[in-house]
């Protein structure tokens, strides 16, 4: 499938993962009939209301909800996601809802790119990807290089299913 700028009609960085998986920032009303009409059944919003607007994210929910798709919101701490707070107890669950879902999914947070980008990451080595090859990747869609934590926690997922 074309990855062109009409296809993600209002919606900040967004892109095709793969046929399964959508990623991206900001989702506007119009981007969530953007998502519809690419099949999407389930978005999930990893955006934090202690970092970014609660307003925004609760409209999101309203117009996901309005369109008939599944709404997930999984905040994580753009600051801290890949601490020990928020990176093992979330992401395996953010993680399964992905793989569960047998339609396309939508994965956002504020930027589309580092929250987003570690989840993106991971998933991505569950499919077969190296680390080296997910967190070029993320860097590539934008993610900060000041969070060191991100990048090593990718690496570190990706020790972990080697060991599997």
């Amino acid at each position: 499938m074309s990855n062109t700028e009409t296809e993600f009609y209002g919606i900040w960085n967004g892109h095709y993962v793969d046929s399964h998986l959508l990623r991206g920032g900001d989702v506007s009303k119009a981007g969530i009939d953007t998502l519809k009409r690419a099949g999407v059944s389930l978005v999930i919003c990893l955006k934090n209301p202690k970092q970014d607007s609660v307003d925004d994210i609760l409209d999101e929910q309203r117009w996901v909800l309005a369109a008939g798709m599944k709404w997930l919101h999984a905040p994580l701490d753009s600051q801290g996601i890949c601490s020990y707070r928020d990176g093992p107890s979330k992401t395996p669950a953010i993680l399964a809802a992905i793989l569960a879902e047998p339609k396309r999914v939508f994965v956002g947070c504020h930027k589309g790119s580092d929250r987003t980008g570690v989840i993106v990451a991971i998933y991505r080595i569950t499919k077969g990807a190296t680390a080296a090859e997910a967190l070029a990747e993320m860097k590539h869609y934008g993610a900060s290089w000041i969070h060191f934590a991100m990048r090593q926690f990718v690496r570190n997922f990706s020790h972990q299913q080697e060991g599997d």
